[in-house]
C-alpha cells in the first residue's frame, strides 16, 4: 500500500491471426507461438495520504478485535471466580444446614424422652419434629442449585459436566486480598479491554475520515515493465526482442455528482457515532467501579452485621437449651431460637460469598490484570500518523 509493486511473469501461448483484423482480408492468416518474459512495476503515490489513513484504520481494527476477545477473557474469568463462589456457599450452607438438623435431631430425642414421662405435651413434639422437617426440607434446593452450579463450572472451564473432576470447594479456604487495586481515572481508561475496543472504533472511524478526504485529490501512479518477447524460445533473450514501457498516470476527481463528499459526510458520522459509544463506554466503566466500591462498602457492614447475628443467635439458642434443661423456658422459645439461629447462620454463609463475589467483580471492572499477563505483550504497537 506505501510502497511499489513489483511483479515478475512468463507466457506462452499459441494463436492465429489473419488479414481481416488488420483491414486487408487479402492476407492470409498465420500460426504462431509466442513467449514473453517481463517484470512489471507499479508505484501510486499517496500524495495525499489516503493509503496511510487507510492502514491506519486496519491496523486499528486488528486491535479492536484484539480487545474484545480480551473482553471475552476477562468476562469468562469473572464468571468462573462468581461460579466458584457460589458453589463455596451453597456448599457451606449445605453444611450448616445438616448442622443445625443435626442439633433439632438430638432436641427432639429430648423432647420426645419427657413426652413419654408425661413432662411435656404432644403438641410440643409434634411442634419440634415439624421444625426439623422444615430444616430437612432446605436440603434438596440446597443441593440441587449445588449440582447446577458444579455443572455450569464445568462448562465455563471446557469441560463435560460429568468428566470435569472439579475438587469440592470451601468458602473458608478463599481470602481476601489485603489491597484493593484501585486505580487513577487515567489508568482505568487504559486497563479496561472495552475502553480500548471503543477507543479502538473511535480511531478507525477517524482514519476513515482521511481515506475519505483524500479521494478528492489528484492521485499519481507511475508504471513501467521491462522483459522480452519472441516466437521461438531460442532467442527469447536476443537484445533485439526486449520490450519496455514506462508511464505515468494522473487522476483529478472533477465531477462526481456528490459522490465524494458524501462519503466523507457518512465518514464523519461515523465518527461522531463512534466517539458518542467510546464516551458512554468510559461513562458505564466508571459507573460499574463505584458500584462496585459501593457494594464492598456495604458487603462488609453487612457482613458484620451478620456474623454479630449469628453470634447473638448462638449464644440465645445455648442460653435457651440450658433454661429448657432447668424448666425455665418453654420449647415455643427454644423453636424460636432454632429458628433464629438457622436463618443467621445461613445469612453469614451469603454474606460472606456476596463479599467475595463483589471483590471479583472490582477486579474485572478495574481491567482484572490481563495487561500485566507475563510474557504476552497484548497491547497494541503504536502507529505512525
Amino acid at each position: 500500500m506505501l510502497y511499489p509493486s513489483v511483479d515478475a511473469g512468463l507466457g506462452a501461448k499459441r494463436q492465429r491471426i489473419s488479414g481481416a483484423s488488420f483491414g486487408n482480408p487479402a492476407i492470409p492468416g498465420s500460426v504462431f507461438n509466442l513467449y514473453n518474459a517481463s517484470v512489471n512495476v507499479s508505484y501510486a503515490i499517496d500524495v495525499a495520504g489516503g493509503a496511510r489513513r487507510e492502514l491506519e484504520a486496519l491496523r486499528a481494527g486488528i486491535d479492536f478485535q484484539r480487545f474484545q476477545l480480551e473482553a471475552t477473557f476477562l468476562s469468562l474469568t469473572g464468571n468462573i471466580a462468581t461460579t466458584a463462589f457460589r458453589e463455596a456457599s451453597l456448599r457451606e450452607q449445605i453444611l450448616a444446614t445438616r448442622e443445625i438438623a443435626g442439633s433439632q435431631e438430638l432436641q427432639l430425642r429430648l423432647v420426645e424422652k419427657q413426652f413419654a414421662v408425661g413432662a411435656i405435651s404432644r403438641s410440643e413434639v409434634l411442634a419440634q419434629r415439624a421444625q426439623l422437617a422444615q430444616t430437612r426440607a432446605n436440603l434438596p434446593p440446597l443441593e440441587k442449585a449445588l449440582g447446577q452450579t458444579r455443572n455450569q463450572l464445568a462448562v465455563l472451564i471446557g469441560k463435560f459436566p460429568g468428566e470435569a473432576g472439579l475438587p469440592e470447594l470451601d468458602l473458608s479456604a478463599f481470602q481476601l486480598p489485603q489491597d484493593l487495586p484501585l486505580s487513577l481515572p487515567s489508568d482505568l481508561l487504559r486497563q479496561r479491554p472495552d475502553i480500548r475496543a471503543a477507543e479502538a472504533i473511535l480511531h478507525q472511524t477517524n482514519a476513515r475520515i482521511g481515506v475519505a478526504q483524500a479521494l478528492m485529490f489528484p492521485q499519481l501512479t507511475l508504471s513501467g515493465s521491462y522483459g522480452v518477447a519472441s516466437t521461438t524460445t531460442s532467442n527469447l533473450f536476443d537484445p533485439g526482442n526486449v520490450i519496455w514501457n514506462v508511464g505515468a498516470n494522473l487522476l483529478q476527481p472533477i465531477f462526481h455528482a456528490g459522490q465524494l463528499q458524501a462519503r466523507k459526510r457518512g465518514a464523519e458520522a461515523a465518527y461522531d457515532q463512534a466517539f458518542a459509544q467510546y464516551r458512554q463506554t468510559v461513562l458505564g466503566a466508571f459507573q460499574n467501579v463505584a458500584d462496585v466500591l459501593f457494594a464492598l462498602e456495604f458487603d462488609a457492614i453487612a457482613l458484620k452485621a451478620q456474623a454479630d447475628a449469628e453470634a447473638a443467635a448462638r449464644e440465645s439458642l445455648d442460653m435457651t437449651i440450658k433454661q429448657l434443661q432447668f424448666g425455665s423456658a418453654s420449647y415455643l422459645a427454644l423453636f424460636n431460637a432454632q429458628r433464629q439461629y438457622e436463618q443467621a447462620r445461613i445469612g453469614l454463609v451469603q454474606a460472606q460469598a456476596a463479599r467475595y463475589a463483589d471483590t471479583a467483580a472490582l477486579f474485572q471492572a478495574l481491567g482484572g490484570g490481563w495487561w500485566e499477563r507475563e510474557g504476552q505483550n497484548l497491547l497494541p504497537a503504536k502507529t505512525e500518523n
